[in-house]
């Protein structure tokens, strides 16, 4: 999960991650790391552009994992046999 934060840092710093690159692999890990040094210095000054996003990605985080609790939730529930009875042959026939 870290690690994913950490991508959804970045991504929402430096949108150009989200695009298709269409450089070289080595002008990519180039941009790529570029991005991080970037993003560390940032981290350092304690921009508050930095603290906006980690919160936004926070509560983000919280809620799909709130979703993720509640379609486990309703998924069991749903494979949970049904114990109602069962209808009689007198509950068919019309009286």
């Amino acid at each position: 999960m870290c690690v994913e934060y950490s991508f959804g840092i970045l991504f929402a710093q430096f949108c150009f991650l989200l695009r298709r690159m269409t450089l070289s692999p080595e002008m990519a890990s180039i941009l790529v790391r570029a991005a991080c040094v970037l993003h560390n210095f940032l981290m350092r000054e304690s921009d508050p552009l930095v603290q906006a996003v980690e919160a936004r990605l926070t509560a983000q985080l919280d809620k799909e994992r709130e979703e993720r609790a509640e379609w486990n939730y309703r998924k069991k529930i749903m494979m949970m046999p049904d114990l109602s009875p069962l209808p009689t042959c007198l509950d068919i026939i019309p009286t």
